[in-house]
């Protein structure tokens, strides 16, 4: 099993997951500060179309980082490699965590019933 390219692609997707989802907020807080909410909500669906497709395309570099004979015949090989993403986009979301409230207040990541601030 291709351990060292895992290790590599690991750290990298790490370093981009974490700085898409820092982006992925900042542009959360940016267009809930400056736009009503018609216009936060199709400026904030753009942004989570690119961010799906992009989270999508790094799980997937990850995950062939071993062929797809290696991964067909190995069951462990694919649960590390579902350990190592939740190392990935841990960072990213402690990140999304620590601007919850902020977040809140523009009308996003609310609880069930829960009314925005602003």
């Amino acid at each position: 099993m291709p351990w060292q390219e895992l290790a590599y692609r690991t750290g990298t997707a790490t370093a981009a997951v974490s700085a898409l989802l820092i982006a992925y907020t900042w542009l959360l807080l940016w267009a809930g500060e400056r736009f009503s909410k018609g216009k936060r909500i199709a400026i904030t669906l753009l942004g989570y179309l690119v961010l799906a497709a992009l989270l999508g395309g790094a799980l997937l570099w990850v995950l062939l980082s071993a062929g797809e004979a290696e991964l067909g015949q190995s069951w462990a090989y694919l649960l590390v490699v579902l350990s190592c993403w939740l190392i990935i986009v841990l960072p990213g979301f402690l990140y999304i965590q620590s601007k919850l409230e902020r977040l809140r207040s523009y009308g996003y990541f609310l609880k069930a019933g829960a009314a925005p601030t602003k």
